[in-house]
């Protein structure tokens, strides 16, 4: 197994959240929903973007609402 981490604004070579459906994440704890990829990057006060967002809004929240 390998496990590493990647700036928030680069999306890992293979996508976890792809191979992780909504079904399964929903159960997992929020900062393994996060490390799956169910997050979005939030770099507007470092001058950069908001990555990662489905309808402009964090998809680790939608997953918690039952949205995703």
């Amino acid at each position: 197994m390998h496990l590493s981490y990647v700036v928030g604004w680069l999306r890992t070579e293979e996508n976890h959240y792809l191979t992780t459906p909504p079904d399964l994440a929903r159960a997992l704890s929020r900062p393994a929903q996060e490390l799956l990829g169910y997050a979005a990057h939030d770099a507007i006060a470092q001058a950069g973007g908001y990555l990662g967002t489905v309808d402009l809004r964090d998809p680790v929240d939608l997953l918690q609402e039952g949205r995703l």
